[in-house]
């Protein structure tokens, strides 16, 4: 955590996936990716029984300058 309360996930990456049951989806060494649409892969999928099937999230603007999320 940065002294100004920022956390810096250098190896992180955010995106849509639109074909999840792709080859290149299936053999990705390290698939650091969080399903967030209703599919059958998806952490709201995975997880409907303990949250009641409700999820939303928001992702800030990103930043070009930086190349961050702010």
């Amino acid at each position: 955590v940065g002294t100004d309360g920022t956390i810096k996930l250098p190896t992180i990456a955010f995106g849509c996936v639109h074909k999840e049951n792709s080859v290149e989806f299936e053999n990705l060494v390290h698939p650091s990716l969080v399903g967030l649409r209703p599919g059958s892969l998806s952490l709201v999928s995975h997880n409907g029984f303990f949250i009641n099937h409700k999820f939303a999230y928001s992702l800030p603007l990103h930043s070009k300058k930086n190349n961050v999320i702010e």
